[in-house]
C-alpha cells in the first residue's frame, strides 16, 4: 500500500505542477485527473487527508490566477472523500483504524524522549501523558527508532483513555516537545529513515 501511495503522491504531485503551468489554459482531463489524484491521495493514508486539507488552500492562494478551477477540485475531492467516508463507515459498516495508528509520529517523539530522559514523564507538567499509556516507565526500553508497532499497539497505548479528551494529551505532548524539540525531531527522522 505504501509504494502505491508514493505512487499516488507522486502523480498528484505533478498534475499540481502541470495545472499551475497551463493555468486558466489547463483543459479538463487534466482538472479531473488532478481531482482523481488528489481523492486518491485523500483517501489511502489518514495524513494525505490532513495534508490535502491543509495545504491545497495554500496552493490555491499560491495560484489565483486559477484560483476559480482549482476551488472547484478542492471542493470535488472533499465531497468525494465524505462521500467514500460515508459509504465505507457508514453504509457498509466498516471500522475506522485505532486511533494509534494516525499518531504514530507523536507516540515515537514521546517514547524517544523517554528513552534520551527516563525521568521526564514523572515530572508533574506531564503527567497526563502517564495516563495514556499503561507502562509509561517501559517506553524507552520498548522504543525502536524505525517503527513504531511497539508504542502505538493496544497493550501499551490507551486508545480509550486518549479518545475521551484528546486536545488534553496532545496539549502535553506539545509542551514536550518545546521542551525536547531534537529529540522529536530525531523521532521523526528516524522513523522516516
Amino acid at each position: 500500500k505504501d509504494v502505491f501511495y508514493g505512487a499516488v503522491s507522486l502523480g498528484f504531485m505533478m498534475l499540481l505542477v502541470m495545472a499551475v503551468r497551463e493555468g486558466k489554459g489547463a483543459k479538463l482531463p487534466l482538472i479531473a485527473a488532478l481531482g482523481l489524484f488528489g481523492f486518491l491521495f485523500c483517501i489511502f493514508r489518514n495524513n494525505g487527508w490532513y495534508a490535502f486539507l491543509l495545504g491545497f488552500p495554500f496552493f490555491i492562494i499560491c495560484n489565483r490566477k486559477n484560483w476559480k478551477r482549482l476551488t472547484a477540485v478542492f471542493l470535488a475531492v472533499v465531497l468525494m472523500v465524505c462521500g467514500y467516508n460515508h459509504i465505507i463507515f457508514n453504509v457498509l459498516g466498516l471500522r475506522k483504524s485505532a486511533t494509534g495508528e494516525a499518531l504514530s509520529v507523536p507516540l515515537q517523539q514521546i517514547a524517544r524522549t523517554v528513552s534520551q530522559n527516563p525521568d521526564v514523564l514523572k515530572d508533574e507538567e506531564y503527567k497526563d501523558l502517564r495516563e495514556i499509556f499503561a507502562e509509561p516507565d517501559a517506553l524507552g526500553d520498548i522504543y525502536i527508532s524505525y517503527i513504531s508497532d511497539p508504542v502505538k499497539n493496544g497493550s501499551t497505548f490507551l486508545v480509550d483513555v486518549f479518545d475521551e479528551d484528546p486536545v488534553k494529551y496532545l496539549k502535553s505532548w506539545a509542551k514536550l516537545g518545546m521542551r525536547h524539540p531534537v529529540a522529536y525531531v530525531e523521532a521523526f527522522l528516524l522513523q522516516c529513515y
